[in-house]
């Protein structure tokens, strides 16, 4: 199957039809046309096209009125991982906020804990995106929480940087000399766009580097209970790894409640250690 011959949003739909169909057990045409303004026959037919590309990836049953996950379902248009439903759910929530109307999907036997967005102004964000793709100097006001005062700063943004929990401004800053992340949050006011500087992305270190970290489970734990969080983690041999930007690692452990080194350690807040971290190549698609 090549995938190039295949359109880009028809693609998209072949995904949704595996991940609705892999995580929910039933798939119809409704789907579709919720998710993307479709009539049926319209919808009937991409759903013919993805079993002509993959005919042994669904069935149909008649009992569910719908097409189900056969044994032989190999993904081949998404990762197949719940995270893509999650993601799928995430933004039906999203949606239903703005008024659309949601997907048929089994929501009665899932929740989404939601944390609260933090508020980031789309004035700011565009004049951020420019200065970043022009490496250009911004005067910002930018509110600290080691002095809780808001401070003039000039900075040379290159890149946009959510850690999963809250959105920042990779880039040089001018006051303190060095490359840093600034929480996008804490920006008062609108940026003002200066000119040009030679700080570019190219010239952050900790950006372009690259890192290979070994997670492996706390050995503070018993052997049973490390099994136990190694199949939590889908862990291979007792271990994980993770290759991430330099910059971005402490982001990486955080997600993984990983704190280096561990102080007033308890077994119950710190699953994770890591055993190993090294240089590595970049990844061939960065």
């Amino acid at each position: 199957m090549d995938r190039q011959q295949i359109k880009w949003d028809q693609q998209l739909r072949f995904r949704h039809i595996e991940i609705i169909a892999l995580w929910e057990g039933r798939l119809t045409t409704k789907h579709l046309c919720q998710s993307f303004g479709m009539g049926r026959q319209q919808a009937s037919r991409d759903i013919n096209r993805y079993l002509s590309l993959a005919p042994t990836a669904l069935k149909y049953d008649t009992r569910l009125k719908g097409y189900k996950p056969s044994a032989y379902f190999k993904p081949r248009f998404s990762q197949g991982e719940f995270s893509e439903y999650l993601q799928l759910l995430a933004e039906q929530q999203q949606l239903q906020r703005s008024g659309f109307e949601l997907l048929e999907l089994n929501r009665a036997a899932t929740e989404l804990v939601a944390i609260p967005e933090r508020y980031v102004d789309p004035a700011v964000v565009r004049l951020l995106l420019t200065a970043a793709k022009g490496a250009t100097r911004v005067k910002v006001q930018y509110a600290s929480i080691a002095t809780g005062q808001i401070n003039e700063r000039l900075f040379v943004p290159h890149t946009l940087v959510h850690d999963g929990f809250r959105w920042h401004l990779r880039g040089y800053c001018e006051h303190h000399k060095r490359y840093l992340d600034l929480v996008l949050s804490r920006i008062r006011g609108l940026p003002k766009l200066l000119y040009r500087s030679d700080h570019s992305q190219g010239c952050d270190l900790d950006w372009n580097q690259w890192l290979e970290l070994t997670i492996v489970p706390n050995p503070i734990f018993s052997a049973a209970q490390q099994e136990v969080i190694a199949i939590d983690y889908g862990m291979e041999a007792g271990s994980l790894s993770i290759t991430c930007r330099k910059a971005l690692a402490d982001y990486h452990l955080r997600r993984l409640q990983i704190s280096t080194p561990i102080q007033a350690f308890e077994p119950n807040s710190q699953l994770l250690v890591v055993s190993e971290r090294r240089s590595v190549m970049a990844p061939a698609s960065r």
